[in-house]
């Protein structure tokens, strides 16, 4: 079984490590169900059978071990424990077919860069930590400039590439005065970068890291395939919010000489998409990502097309109130949601960017009765009417 001995002799140059801390670890491991019967014990003449692995068996310690380190090869980790590297599960497929692999990556991925990135004991974190958090987004930049090349559209590691490239979170907040750690002008060409840290003369904060994390996707080929996805005719609106809201929250730090024409043609294609929904389309429950697509897309012209910013703002209000109208329910129950959070993030719009300005929020909830019509439709939820009774 691997030891911190045997992981020890393993390392390379250049390579990390890092633990993460499962809940009730075993019990994440099921028990073969023809086994499950040699796992039997009596309490007060009931009797029970264990379905997962226990704590306190004597091969379990391996058992967890060894599964683990299979699914670590399996989803693209390179991870020196138990032999040689394995290569990405993007190159082959892995991460889609074993399930195993997806378990792995739709959930501890998410899970652990959460914890990396949003919690606040980032502050407590040494040096050394951080920087090896650093090089754990690079591998995960890499990671997703690959998958992304091909289908389906990997929405999850698409979120978690939103999370990385936020520059609001607690990691990059703590961060914020670190510099590049690479010329990224040797690679290619002055001007030509993918992000750029702010003028000095601006006296915002250079958020080296992040822009270091936001060229090295597009040096794999990441932002030219976010491209080609979204002028896919079949691409899905959950797939088009997921694939746009990493650019809309690292936005001002994009390039404009570099990633406006692309950008300007994302912008005016989803304004023209959420224009042309129908009454019929309300329905669907992929209009759920609607809202997300245009918060992303708020960011990017407050960056690169301010003058479409009103525009948004009010394609975002119009659509809610069509499905605040709408007579069906669910379509009804995401727009409340949605109107609470608009009235939560307007009272923080110094830290919340594409807040909508409280005055005209407030404006729009009167003169379209937005309360009204919730109470009408048998929709009064008092967590969400509560808040817009409050702003009445």
């Amino acid at each position: 079984m691997e030891s911190l001995h045997s992981v020890i002799a393993s390392m390379e140059k250049g390579k990390f490590l890092a633990s993460l801390d499962i809940q009730d670890a075993y019990r994440h491991i099921p028990i073969f169900p023809s086994h499950q019967r040699f796992l039997r014990f009596a309490v007060q003449e009931q009797h029970f059978q264990i379905v997962a692995l226990p704590f306190g068996l004597a091969t379990a310690p391996r058992v967890f071990t060894k599964d683990s380190v299979r699914q670590c090869h399996c989803s693209g980790i390179h991870q020196p424990i138990g032999g040689n590297p394995q290569h990405g599960s993007h190159e082959r497929g892995l991460s889609d077919s074993d399930e195993n692999c997806k378990r792995f990556m739709e959930r501890c991925m998410p899970e652990a860069f959460k914890k990396l990135l949003t919690s606040s004991a980032v502050h407590k974190w040494g040096t050394e930590i951080h920087e090896g958090i650093y090089n754990m987004l690079m591998l995960l930049v890499d990671l997703v400039a690959e998958r992304i090349k091909q289908d389906p559209i990997p929405t999850g590691l698409l979120g978690v590439l939103t999370m990385a490239f936020n520059p609001d979170n607690e990691y990059h907040f703590k961060n914020r005065m670190k510099m590049c750690q690479k010329n990224w002008a040797d690679v290619f060409g002055e001007g030509n970068t993918y992000a750029v840290s702010p003028p000095s003369a601006l006296q915002k904060e250079p958020h080296g890291w992040l822009v270091d994390l936001v060229n090295r996707f597009g040096e794999l080929g990441g932002l030219t395939a976010i491209q080609t996805k979204l002028n896919s005719e079949q691409i899905e609106l959950a797939e088009v919010s997921a694939l746009v809201q990493p650019l809309g929250v690292c936005a001002e730090y994009l390039n404009s000489s570099t990633v406006q024409t692309m950008l300007d043609r994302v912008i005016h294609n989803m304004i023209k998409y959420v224009q042309n929904v129908e009454e019929k389309d309300l329905k669907d429950k992929r209009l759920v990502s609607i809202p997300e697509l245009l918060s992303a897309i708020k960011l990017l012209c407050m960056r690169f097309q301010p003058d479409l910013v009103n525009v948004v703002d009010d394609l975002r209000l119009d659509i809610l109130l069509r499905m605040l109208k709408s007579p069906h329910f669910s379509a009804k129950m995401n727009s409340l949601k949605e109107v609470t959070k608009l009235i939560e993030d307007s009272t923080l719009s110094k830290s919340v960017k594409n807040a909508i300005d409280t005055d005209r929020l407030l404006d729009w909830l009167v003169e379209n009765s937005v309360l009204s019509i919730a109470l009408e439709g048998n929709i009064d939820q008092a967590q969400y009417c509560d808040r817009i009774k409050g702003n009445h």
